[in-house]
């Protein structure tokens, strides 16, 4: 069986970066591609719509625009999102907060798909620092988190850092199923980016909810990032109610912090 990897661009809440999804090449019909975040940060969100396209065509998937696009949380309250530019969307007046759940209904040419994500409370990130690599025999410098993980609860954790406000490329999953409660002190290498002398960089540490973790464990394997790396990476499964839509909806807690 042949596959292709896609480049995914994601024009959401901290900027453009780029995932990887693995598709089947026998499968040429376009697919829709439905990417939407919530934080616990001030809004807007946004959602960002597109469709794939055959595998020998260039690599620029298509913005679906006039979609319907409505957020609501688990207190009833509801925000209709406006589109911006083709294929991305906004809201106006919801706020992100812990411990609610979010359900995003999105439709699309009388189709209508909806995904559902619970926000865990953000965990501080204690300090954040740059040391020598000695990864593998590398050199340069590598980012070392560090936090402590809350005890007695399943947590699940997305990374990412920014340059000088930018997104850099790629990104680190963990879970705590080994190290329940523990402080956590965790370097990261870039497959794709070195850390130079005068980087001003920033850690997000953010709490995502099982299904979202799974979803980007398997992008991250993927691409070749990391520590959860496979040789034989599979497709990354959503959280949507259609398994013909690609993509994922995350709410999540996010702790930020400076790298020294």
């Amino acid at each position: 069986m042949k596959n292709l990897l896609f480049l995914l661009p994601l024009l959401l809440l901290t900027g453009a970066c780029t995932e990887i999804i693995d598709l089947d090449l026998n499968e040429t019909s376009p697919r829709l591609v439905i990417e939407g975040r919530v934080s616990d940060q001030p809004g807007p969100y946004y959602v960002k719509i597109s469709r794939t396209l055959n595998f020998d065509e260039p690599n620029n998937w298509p913005a679906v625009s006039h979609a319907g696009v409505w957020i609501t949380d688990s207190e009833g309250v509801t925000d209709t999102l406006q589109e911006t530019v083709p294929g991305l969307y906004a809201t106006s007046h919801l706020q992100g907060k812990p411990g609610n759940t979010y359900t995003l209904v999105v439709e699309v040419d009388g189709e209508t798909y909806a995904a559902s994500s619970a926000m865990p409370p953000p965990v501080p990130v204690d300090t954040a620092y740059l040391t020598e690599s000695a990864f593998m025999g590398g050199d340069g410098l590598l980012p070392t988190v560090e936090f402590r993980d809350p005890a007695g609860v399943a947590n699940y954790y997305r990374i990412a850092f920014n340059r000088d406000g930018d997104p850099l490329p790629g990104f680190f999953t963990l879970s705590d199923k080994v190290w329940d409660g523990e402080k956590v002190s965790r370097p990261f290498r870039f497959a794709d980016y070195d850390i130079q002398p005068g980087d001003q960089l920033t850690v997000e540490l953010q709490s995502v909810d099982p299904a979202v973790y799974d979803y980007f464990y398997v992008l991250e394997q993927t691409s070749g990032q990391g520590f959860n790396q496979s040789p034989t990476p599979s497709n990354p499964t959503g959280n949507f109610d259609d398994d013909r839509v690609l993509g994922y909806f995350s709410a999540y807690g996010v702790s930020g912090f400076k790298v020294r």
